[in-house]
């Protein structure tokens, strides 16, 4: 399943999360950080190789402005309180490169439904050896303008903003978990929706910032079924760090 940045009426948005099955068990003791998100024994991204996908048609600055703001992500204040907040013994938060972008060129669809296109989209591009993911590898998914995103009866820019998800690939790689985030384009329909800036890159810029430190510190989500393992920084009440 996914976590959500969700649209709300207020500043603080708050997710909705689903679950889906996972058979992992907790290995490291449960424990508080001030934010009271709680630590439920799950992976963390402990050295993020961010590889983005662009489905449609981008301008060359536009990825080029993106691969810019994730080496400045990386590299910047935010990332170290990331580090020193939500590091767990042996699963120290470090940052690593910004890889090339995959430019999906195949038959275009003006929306991808979670479940159904864009898990299928991304173990497609394992299964064909374009996407080589590692246990740090996380691919975040851009939608050209124009073409949309849903989860079941929920729609981008209408429920939601942006989310994060995970996909067991065990059964077509030697990497087990697949880490992604989905960031529709922030102009047309959703102008306005999801940040308070003039500009939609700019409020592109924003979501893509919150999925980026949620999917290092809760990456397994999609598969936890519980309060428990594969789950990590995680409060039932609140959501993850980026709906603090």
């Amino acid at each position: 399943m996914y976590s959500l940045l969700v649209i709300a009426s207020s500043a603080a948005a708050m997710p909705i999360v689903m679950y889906a099955q996972s058979n992992d068990t907790a290995t490291i003791e449960k424990r508080d950080i001030p934010k009271k998100l709680i630590y439920y024994g799950g992976p963390l991204i402990t050295k993020i190789e961010v590889q983005p996908i662009f489905y449609g048609s981008f301008k060359d600055k536009t990825k080029q402005d993106l691969a810019d703001y994730y080496e400045f992500l990386g590299n910047s204040y935010y990332s170290e309180f990331i580090s020193a907040e939500y590091s767990v013994p042996n699963q120290t938060i470090e940052f690593g490169p910004v890889l090339p972008s995959y430019t999906y060129t195949g038959t275009l669809k003006k929306s991808l439904e979670d479940s159904k296109e864009t898990k299928q989209l991304l173990r497609n591009l394992v299964s064909k050896g374009i996407l080589n993911p590692n246990n740090n590898s996380y691919y975040p998914i851009y939608l050209a303008p124009g073409i949309n995103a849903t989860q079941g009866p929920q729609t981008a820019c209408v429920e939601f903003c942006g989310y994060h998800g995970t996909i067991d690939i065990s059964d077509i790689s030697d990497t087990k978990y697949l880490y992604y985030g989905v960031l529709p384009d922030q102009s047309g329909w959703c102008m306005g929706g999801c940040g308070d800036s003039e500009d939609p890159f700019d409020n592109l810029l924003s979501i893509t910032a919150h999925e980026y430190a949620e999917a290092i510190t809760d990456p397994a989500i999609g598969v936890a079924t519980s309060l428990d393992s594969p789950l990590s920084w995680y409060l039932l009440s609140e959501g993850e760090n980026g709906d603090m």
